[in-house]
């Protein structure tokens, strides 16, 4: 009799946290109404895709780290092409000039250079950096078409225009500079993975700056600058996204729903939404900086390890699948209202950036983040007092 009544009360606990689980139960952490997704498995396999931009016409570049290549993705014929580099280049990251031009690292040592690619002839050609095995790996085109790089074993930024390099020293050594990108004046930012700060370069005043990110060990990795010279950056440890406001020289930081998520890159929207990827986390994310808002999309490929992310002429983002078996690349468009944000009001005096700590069962390293951490420790609260009820009950009853 005790041994049914010991039984029935587990079942009963046990239905009581089935259905406080289920997924109508609280909000998705993932699928968001109106946003689809698309993958195209890449032609040659293990190809380990890893930077991706998108050039003016709405075609797709990426880097094929593993099998050394540049590839092509016309997403209007749904057509690969793919472009041989040297062997062992390694190549890392990619980024589109206004004339066009490709441009890309190797940051193989024994290659040490950049790239670029015409599309027009799809001729290639590559031009070794000074500084040996300087690993170059992030790069931006400036308006005036200098393409600048960061050097990250040589703690040093790279120029190069009319076939000449120059190169400038950090600051702080072994700052191992990461994301790079140039504001509308000229002005060269980039991010220091492991001093820790966002420096600034400009040549026309001569000068280079670095601004200390307000909380330690946050290693900053991509960075870009928005259409109001914003400076936008990912803490891969810190699990946020910040943003240096050059006027003033003051952080804000925004933390992202997911805990570890591993935030690698990030790219700007025509409408202003700051994307990421989360390397870890296996999602694509939007940050609207007006009001200070999240919005997550789960990838369908699980551990994907997504690296690099784009939004193209339409809106639509892409992203590079760098898992092994993944080996993909990836196209979002998102939900129809999430495509045009409001106008700020009329006293609007910028982003409206909040730090915000992530919920509580995320806290505790849970998985999910859309029904808040109060929904589920009032209901693992009802849990226990039924639970407790059962157990009283067992024992009145075989005490009689």
């Amino acid at each position: 009799m005790r041994a049914r009544l010991v039984m029935r009360a587990c079942l009963i606990s046990a239905a009581i946290v089935l259905v406080l689980h289920l997924p109508g139960a609280s909000a998705s952490d993932g699928g968001v109404a109106g946003a689809t997704m698309e993958g195209y498995p890449l032609p040659t396999p293990f190809s380990h895709p890893l930077g991706i931009v998108s050039d003016g016409e709405g075609r797709i570049w990426f880097t094929e780290q593993s099998t050394h290549r540049i590839g092509l993705f016309d997403p209007e014929k749904e057509e690969f092409t793919e472009f041989d580099l040297p062997a062992g280049a390694s190549p890392a990251d990619i980024t589109a000039a206004p004339d066009g031009t490709i441009w890309f690292t190797l940051v193989s040592s024994a290659v040490n250079s950049i790239g670029r690619i015409s599309p027009a002839s799809g001729k290639t050609e590559t031009f070794k950096v000074p500084t040996p095995a300087a690993e170059p790996y992030k790069i931006a085109v400036a308006p005036d078409g200098a393409v600048w790089f960061t050097e990250r074993n040589a703690n040093k930024i790279g120029r190069f225009k009319e076939g000449k390099f120059e190169e400038y020293a950090v600051i702080t050594p072994d700052s191992q500079p990461n994301g790079i990108s140039v504001d509308s004046n000229g002005v060269v930012w980039f991010a220091e993975s492991v001093g820790n700060k966002i420096g600034k370069l400009d040549l026309a005043a001569g000068s280079m700056t670095e601004y200390l990110i307000q909380h330690p060990f946050v290693n900053p990795a991509d960075l870009i600058v928005d259409s109001d010279d914003r400076v936008w950056f990912v803490e891969m440890n810190g699990n946020k996204i910040g943003m240096l406001d050059p006027a003033t020289g003051e952080f804000n930081e925004a933390t992202i729903p997911k805990v570890s998520s591993v935030p690698v890159a990030l790219a700007v929207g025509a409408d202003g939404l700051i994307w990421f990827v989360e390397n870890r986390g296996n999602k694509v994310g939007s940050f609207d900086p007006r009001s200070a808002t999240f919005r997550e999309y789960d990838i369908p490929t699980p551990r994907s390890l997504p690296s690099g992310i784009a939004v193209d002429p339409r809106g639509r983002v892409w992203l590079t699948e760098s898992d092994r078996d993944a080996n993909s690349i990836l196209m979002l468009v998102p939900a129809v209202e999430e495509t045009t944000l409001e106008e700020p009001p009329a006293e609007d005096t910028g982003p409206a950036m909040v730090d915000t700590p992530p919920p509580a069962e995320e806290a505790k390293g849970g998985e999910g983040g859309g029904g808040g951490g109060s929904g589920k420790a009032a209901a693992a609260i009802v849990v226990f007092v039924l639970f407790a009820a059962a157990l009283w009950y067992i024992i009145r009853r075989t005490q009689k």
